[in-house]
């Protein structure tokens, strides 16, 4: 039986299973089997046509493939138990079954997914969907991975999360298989935490450094320096959020100065620095 982590080719055995009841049909099927290859009369060979048939439906009722089928026919088949080939290459991912466990028809004994390519998924908020379009480079950043890796966004759900503000995209990622001091396995963990860089050209907008901004979620605020150089604490409406800028679509004027470091104002008004909106 195969284990978490294995590496599975498509067609290969990865488990046994013994059912009574799947048992009688293929004992009753290899022995019918192998008689028809035998010599016999016109009738008696029609007839062994004929229920070899109705076992070969029966068979496939209950969800044995052609290859398993195949493989009964073969003298390497074991005597008890069914072999069950895999229809995927990929990784074992999860297994929901130990040997010797009693499983009912349907449920299931373990998951294979192909790793070999691996989805990168990001949230985007509003404010920045109308920037995001399918086809941007997209550059990722994974702690477990040396350099960075690139792709292209193949695909954005239409479908937002109330909750959230958002929609997820999507960035297929090319996993191959490498040797690491003899060892084979794939540069891209499954469920690993990743970070992606999208440049998008935003064209000229008003904008102040991302720090200094005071976002408590309901409410934004910048800290202006004005005359007699007293600071003052403006009100803004954030627009699309960069990594180092945030656009300011109400508040602010062009050429007026803002302190980058607003949450220190905010603790003492002490060790300020300033600059100017762009």
């Amino acid at each position: 039986m195969s284990h978490s982590g294995a590496e599975v080719k498509a067609e290969s055995p990865v488990y046994s299973i013994y059912s009574e009841k799947l048992d009688e049909v293929v004992q009753e099927y290899r022995l019918l089997y192998r008689q028809s290859l035998m010599k016999h009369s016109e009738i008696l060979a029609k007839e062994h046509g004929t229920l070899l048939m109705s076992l070969t439906a029966r068979l496939f009722e209950l969800g044995l493939s052609e290859k398993q089928l195949a493989f009964l026919q073969s003298a390497d088949s074991p005597k008890s138990g069914l072999d069950v080939f895999s229809n995927y290459s990929g990784i074992v991912t999860e297994m929901y079954a130990t040997e010797g466990q009693y499983v009912d028809r349907g449920d299931p004994v373990m998951q294979i997914a192909d790793l070999f390519e691996m989805w990168y998924v990001f949230e985007i908020y509003d404010t920045d969907r109308s920037a995001i379009r399918i086809g941007q480079s997209v550059e990722i950043s994974i702690p477990s991975v040396l350099n960075p890796v690139s792709g292209s966004i193949s695909f954005i759900d239409p479908n937002g999360s109330p909750t959230t503000r958002s929609v997820q995209a999507r960035v297929p990622l090319q996993n191959p298989v490498i040797r690491i001091q003899g060892v084979k396995q794939q540069i891209l963990e499954r469920n690993a935490y990743a970070e992606g860089v999208v440049e998008v050209s935003l064209g000229s907008a008003l904008s102040v450094p991302r720090e200094s901004v005071v976002d408590s979620g309901n409410r934004a605020v910048v800290f202006v320096l004005a005359p007699a150089d007293s600071i003052v604490q403006r009100p803004v409406r954030i627009g699309r959020r960069g990594a180092a800028y945030w656009e300011v679509l109400d508040g602010l004027t062009s050429g007026e100065s803002v302190a980058r470091t607003g949450l220190i104002l905010l603790e003492g008004e002490l060790g300020l620095g300033s600059s100017q909106t762009d």
